[in-house]
């Protein structure tokens, strides 16, 4: 899904829905944006810089597969200090698992296409529920159900 807003959004509702998990603690819940962003970061970072006449443009969406995003995931784990590396990992899978979910819900956008199964499979997946165009109503709605699902938001409205 192209919008960012959605996917933060759905972090966000993740964190309410098991808010005492560890990884949606207040220091490792950033990891779990981060790896809501991370497969748009790598894909879209290596599509800007190569060129749209390159061959290698369009492979470019490999590095969005959860193939990918598991090898970029563990490599990004080892930078942490040996005792927090589950956590961080688990952190940041969850995070990019929730990205995928919510592209593969959605019909292919632009010159993207969703190789889920990739090594495995060359073929490209997706449950079109709902149109790339409609990704503004998802945005709407995964921010509203985030944001009713806040205890802290109800229990501020409740007092008032």
């Amino acid at each position: 899904m192209p919008d960012l807003i959605s996917h933060a959004a759905s972090a966000y509702l993740f964190r309410n829905l098991i808010p005492k998990l560890r990884i949606c603690q207040k220091q490792f819940f950033i990891l779990v944006l981060l790896g809501v962003f991370l497969p748009d970061i790598i894909s879209r970072g290596a599509m800007i810089l190569l060129s749209e006449e390159s061959d290698f443009f369009l492979t470019s969406q490999y590095f969005h597969t959860p193939f990918a995003c598991f090898f970029q995931t563990l490599i990004i784990s080892c930078f942490f200090i040996r005792s927090q590396r589950v956590t961080v990992f688990l952190a940041l899978t969850t995070g990019w698992l929730l990205h995928e979910a919510f592209d593969v819900m959605q019909g292919v956008l632009g010159p993207g296409y969703y190789f889920i199964l990739w090594p495995l499979s060359s073929q490209t997946f997706t449950l079109n529920i709902f149109p790339d165009s409609a990704w503004y109503y998802v945005a709407f709605l995964t921010t509203l159900t985030a944001l009713l699902t806040n205890k802290t938001l109800i229990k501020k409205l409740k007092t008032k």
